[in-house]
C-alpha cells in the first residue's frame, strides 16, 4: 500500500467518523 493511499483511507475514515459523530449530535443517540 502506497503512502498516498494510506492517506486516503485515513482521511475517508476520519471523514466517517465525523458525520457519524454529526448525525448523533443531531438526531440524539440511538
Amino acid at each position: 500500500m502506497n503512502w498516498l493511499h494510506q492517506q486516503w483511507i485515513h482521511f475517508k475514515k476520519d471523514m466517517r467518523e465525523a458525520f457519524d459523530t454529526g448525525a448523533i449530535a443531531t438526531h440524539g443517540k440511538k
